[in-house]
């Protein structure tokens, strides 16, 4: 009857919950272009995370109302060992879980790794804050019990908010200003462009950007049709192989 363990235990289902919806993302967002998606399935991995910020919300609601119940009405608690040991267990193995992709991830150099390390040492202090919970609840007259059930509960709503938010952002489109700054970067590495007028990214997925460049021509150096198309078609091959962009990049014909 612990609502220390329930919160922590529903921390944990969403966790699950969560893998099986982005796997089933990654699923469908690495479906091709088709007549009524010609721009793919990208943006499916986005819609898998709003729902998985909406099923995070729904349960911090709830527990949170058991937790605020509890406060009102405590309960005495009756720990057993199993109560103790599995926590424990989880522990340990997020701990060994932790260590594990560290160690991974030094030569992978992944967001997605470190994100997910981050996410864990965050599990792994709940689990360790229900333990305290379980022995000192016992021990004292203080609402212990819901004290951490809120604890909890307001950690898996700031969770949940943070991935609405972002992934609101992904589906409603943001400017990626450090992105923009690679993109011009590459682009004035080319002596034949002068400066980039606009840029607008298209964001149809982690694996479908679509970058539309309009540039003006240096004119110090030959603007003649075959060194533009060469330079163009060259600046475009760089930002496809090191930002993953398909690109337009043309010319604004006042700046030729």
């Amino acid at each position: 009857n612990s609502i220390a363990i329930i919160a922590d235990s529903f921390n944990n289902l969403m966790d699950c919950t969560g893998s099986f919806i982005t796997i089933l993302g990654f699923h469908i967002s690495a479906k091709g272009r088709d007549s009524r998606h010609p721009f793919g399935h990208g943006r499916a991995e986005y819609l898998c995370g709003l729902f998985i910020a909406l099923i995070i919300l729904s349960a911090a609601i709830s527990l949170g109302k058991s937790s605020v119940q509890r406060l009102m009405e405590p309960e005495t608690l009756t720990v057993t060992l199993p109560m103790f040991l599995v926590p424990l267990a989880s522990v340990l193995i997020k701990t060994f879980l932790i260590m594990y992709i560290t160690r991974i991830n030094r030569s992978l150099d992944s967001s997605a790794l470190r994100a997910a390390v981050r996410e864990d040492y965050a599990d792994m202090l709940i689990t360790a804050l229900t333990i305290l919970t379980l022995l000192a609840a016992p021990r004292t007259d203080i609402p212990a019990d819901g004290i951490a059930g809120l604890v909890i509960t307001v950690f898996i709503l700031w969770s949940g908010l943070t991935a609405l938010r972002e992934n609101m952002d992904l589906l409603m489109g943001t400017a990626d200003r450090q992105l923009t700054e690679q993109i011009c970067s590459i682009i004035l590495g080319y002596d034949i462009f002068g400066r980039v007028i606009s840029c607008a990214v298209h964001d149809y997925g982690p694996s479908a950007k679509t970058a539309v460049i309009c540039v003006a021509l240096n004119p110090h150096c030959s603007r003649d049709a075959k060194s533009v198309s060469a330079a163009i078609s060259e600046a475009s091959e760089c930002l496809r192989s090191r930002l993953g962009l398909s690109c337009v990049i043309y010319c604004d014909p006042r700046e030729v």
